[in-house]
């Protein structure tokens, strides 16, 4: 898993050279799991963060409350790097939510052919 983390920080790492991204806007990157975009008639897109706050280490829910959602306004290629560096950053926890579904899946099958 460590590795996986190196691979990502360096690729976030990366990302942060071909933009200037302000500390509140990446916190808000961070803090968010769920990222939307709309896109605008002038061209420009409007990206809505929110989602439920999670434990980077343990990957469950926050009990607190997290901060109301975001919106914030990019240009479409700054939006383009915007997504990936979150979608880098969310990676594991992204896994783990699909992982957990696929067992809760797989379980309920087995009890199906248990009946």
């Amino acid at each position: 898993m460590r590795k996986v983390d190196s691979l990502l920080g360096d690729q976030k790492k990366r990302l942060l050279r071909r933009v200037t991204m302000s500390v509140q806007h990446q916190e808000a990157l961070h803090v968010f799991p769920k990222m939307m975009a709309d896109p605008l008639e002038s061209g420009a897109v409007k990206v809505h963060l929110g989602g439920e706050g999670y434990n980077r280490k343990t990957l469950n829910r926050l009990k607190r409350s997290t901060p109301k959602q975001q919106d914030l306004k990019l240009s479409i290629e700054t939006c383009r790097i915007y997504s990936l560096y979150h979608s880098l950053h969310h990676y594991k926890y992204h896994t783990f939510l699909h992982c957990k579904k696929e067992v809760r899946t797989s379980r309920s099958m087995l009890n199906v052919f248990r009946s």
